[in-house]
């Protein structure tokens, strides 16, 4: 007989909060004056109080077989070492240029971190720390471990809680797997038939993950909750809540959220103390990112500067999956699916930041909405459409593989990447101009002013 344990749903949702509340009270406690920070927390710590006893009198129960906990655990372990989180593989990749930084800012420098310009001036980091700092902290407290495992068990537990989650609520047992692995059949006829750089880059949840695994941890625990709040019956406080919290770990991310959500305002609570502390704490984090030394430069493209890769993903990742998917199912237009391929359509058109940041990012949530709302219409009793629909979705996941297959083929470096930017000066840094423009803000902005410890 096969074995499985017993999860509470609840229990489930309760620690996806946390994570996601947990680095904004660090925040608040390390950056923030306490006059303010202390009556923040305590607000903080209130709507987390509600949403446990909310949710507590729920007891709805998951039971999951240990073998597929256990393929959970290998497939998600070895889909991290693939994508280089702990950076135990692919190091000698300059998308993790960021990642070092941050956490060597956080992991050698006192909190909040800032570097002195002049005798008296001083620059602000200001980036999206959320899913820095918890790491960073404990290995502040204890040295002696190592910070790559401290990072890739963070990533490791956040991310297998939302795949508990996902396994109950797809309901199709290790079916939603698979939003992991499409990365766009229009990146391999881009790629290898026109030779093209791509320089149009939805990302896939594995690109997503590899270049920035906040974005994608963010979109998963910030689904999560979102989801579950939005299948309850009654009208939820939480989910503008949910949003902002977001928003510390991406503020794309969070935007992304706030678009999926649009169409079912019904299901929120508007009027209400959790929207009045959420808002609060949104101001205080838009002051923390804003007044950057560099300015953005934000626009509206027109038709002429999109080139045909923007046709071709509209047409083969959203247009002819959906199609090929609805040919087997016959239902009314999904009306919500329609609405999340039109802002993915739309994005292209909106540049904010020095490359494509708005769309590659506030895309990763809408393309997995999009994965999730087909693989919620598969027919599992049909077997002849089931294999139609492997098949397809083995084909967009082609380039997926081949990037869990890369660490095989390409052997990583050993460098510790972190420590050695210990070795160079804040100065240093801060002359990258790339690096200005992303992670200092102003030293007399109204959060350095007002705010700051």
């Amino acid at each position: 007989m096969n074995k499985s344990l017993r999860f509470n749903i609840q229990t489930i949702n309760l620690s996806i909060y946390l994570t996601l509340l947990i680095p904004s009270i660090l925040f608040f406690v390390y950056w923030i004056t306490p006059i303010i920070s202390i009556p923040l927390t305590l607000s903080c710590l209130y709507i987390l109080y509600n949403y446990y006893k909310i949710n507590i009198n729920c007891k709805e129960y998951l039971d999951i077989s240990i073998i597929h906990l256990a393929l959970m655990a290998i497939l998600l372990y070895y889909t991290l070492y693939a994508c280089g989180i702990g950076q135990f593989s692919m190091a000698k990749d300059d998308i993790l240029l960021r990642s070092n930084m941050i956490f060597s800012h956080l992991k050698y420098y006192n909190w909040p971190v800032f570097i002195q310009v002049d005798y008296s001036d001083f620059t602000l980091l200001s980036y999206y720390l959320a899913y820095f700092i918890p790491v960073s902290l404990i290995s502040k407290i204890i040295p002696s471990i190592n910070i790559y495992y401290l990072e890739f068990i963070w990533a490791f537990l956040t991310l297998y809680l939302g795949l508990l989650f996902f396994y109950s609520y797809c309901a199709k047992k290790l079916l939603f797997l698979i939003v992991f692995l499409p990365n766009g059949i229009y990146w391999i006829i881009d790629k290898y038939l026109f030779k093209d750089p791509v320089p149009l880059k939805f990302f896939s949840s594995l690109m997503t993950l590899a270049h920035g695994p906040q974005q994608l941890i963010s979109t998963i625990l910030g689904l999560c909750i979102i989801l579950s709040e939005i299948a309850k019956r009654q009208k939820s406080m939480f989910i503008i809540n949910i949003i902002v919290l977001v928003f510390f770990w991406s503020p794309f991310i969070s935007i992304a959220l706030a678009l999926i959500v649009v169409p079912k305002y019904k299901k929120i609570k508007i009027f209400c103390m959790e929207n009045i502390i959420s808002l609060v704490t949104l101001l205080i984090f838009i002051f923390f990112y804003a007044e950057k030394e560099t300015n953005f430069f934000a626009h509206i493209k027109p038709l002429s500067e999109i080139n045909y890769s923007y046709f071709l993903f509209y047409f083969t990742d959203l247009i002819l999956i959906t199609f090929l998917f609805k040919k087997y199912y016959r239902n009314r237009v999904n009306y919500y699916h329609v609405y999340i391929l039109i802002i993915l359509m739309i994005l292209p058109f909106i540049h904010f930041g020095k490359h494509n940041d708005f769309m590659t990012k506030v895309s990763t949530p809408l393309i997995f909405v999009h994965y999730l709302i087909l693989i919620q219409e598969i027919k599992l009793q049909n077997i002849k459409y089931n294999i139609v629909i492997f098949f397809l979705l083995s084909i967009y996941s082609l380039s997926s593989i081949y990037q869990l297959l890369n660490p095989i083929i390409i052997r990583p470096s050993n460098i510790d990447y972190i420590s050695s930017y210990k070795d160079k000066t804040m100065i240093d840094l801060y002359k990258d101009k790339d690096i200005h423009a992303q992670f200092y803000s102003n030293k007399h902005s109204l959060f350095c002013k007002y705010f700051l410890k």
